[in-house]
């Protein structure tokens, strides 16, 4: 624990970003074990890492940046598991933003990042027989520099591709239309002309 400690020391900003993803229908018949995997490398990691970093973070005043997803925010088909771990990420470190604000640590800012279908090999590897890797796929560029501006204005959330906002939005009054939209969108869904 000490050589961790030394490690961290002079930290200033932490950037979590890993993923172990699960791409298919989840039914009575999907794998339980494959959840708790899931919830230790999308969810505990990432509150371990940030909580180790926390006293040297207090001391420079650092950033927490969280690389979450669309799905931790409104729901999409056949990411149940890895949906469930990225809105864990979404209430925890929400809930750790008071947390410190309230222990007097104003200087801590948390930046939760909401990132759309970003083309990485493991998302292209992952989707490649499904009808979603039709899907547009963005940038890895354009995000990692979405994410680092977030990260260093210190806000409190962002969203990469920026209309995911506006979908989140109206899921909120519409959640139903807007699951419609998404399974469209992902070509789960077809669209029939009557």
């Amino acid at each position: 624990m000490q050589d961790a400690v030394k490690l961290l020391s002079g930290i200033d900003t932490v950037i979590l970003n890993h993923i172990l993803s699960h791409y298919e229908r989840w039914t009575a018949e999907s794998d339980l074990t494959t959840v708790p995997k899931q919830f230790a490398v999308n969810t505990i990691s990432y509150i371990n890492i940030a909580t180790l970093c926390l006293p040297e973070l207090q001391r420079t005043g650092g950033k927490i940046i969280v690389s979450s997803s669309f799905a931790g925010v409104v729901p999409v088909p056949r990411v149940a598991p890895y949906s469930a771990t990225k809105h864990a990420l979404h209430g925890f470190f929400d809930s750790l933003r008071q947390d410190l604000y309230l222990e007097g640590h104003h200087n801590i800012s948390i930046t939760v990042c909401i990132i759309g279908p970003v083309d990485t090999p493991n998302a292209r590897k992952n989707t490649e027989n499904a009808t979603v890797s039709k899907l547009t796929w963005y940038p890895v560029d354009e995000c990692a520099l979405t994410i680092i501006k977030g990260g260093s204005l210190r806000r409190r959330q962002i969203y990469y591709p920026f209309f995911l906002s506006y979908l989140e939005m109206v899921y909120t009054f519409f959640p139903s239309y807007i699951e419609d939209i998404i399974q469209i969108l992902s070509y789960e869904k077809k669209i029939y002309n009557y």
